[in-house]
């Protein structure tokens, strides 16, 4: 699950994309909602498309495997990745950031 920016935005631009917005820091917060309105994490789609075959056709012009796509939440990617629970990464982890040391490898 390392992924090279800069591999990533040459394919794009390959293929025509263009770059719409300018890279920017983002942050993530842990939300807990009220009683009766949890949902499941949410997190940004990386390929966004009106419909499941154009972003099969996106992800193959881009040289990806689409049957290898991961359809899940941040949080399990870092579980899977550091082998730590969803429990530390939701609730014990206030701050994740790329200017900071990985809060996951001290646990490992």
């Amino acid at each position: 699950m390392d992924v090279d920016k800069d591999v990533i935005r040459k394919k794009l631009k390959d293929i025509g994309a263009q770059l719409v917005k300018p890279e920017y820091l983002q942050k993530r917060v842990v939300f807990n909602l009220p009683k009766g309105m949890e949902t499941e994490k949410t997190w940004l789609r990386v390929i966004e498309a009106t419909n499941e075959q154009a972003v099969k056709k996106i992800a193959q012009k881009m040289g990806f495997d689409y049957s290898k796509a991961l359809f899940c939440s941040a949080t399990s990617l870092y579980s899977k990745k550091y082998g730590v629970s969803h429990d530390i990464i939701n609730n014990q982890t206030p701050r994740i950031t790329f200017n900071m040391k990985n809060p996951f490898l001290k646990r490992k």
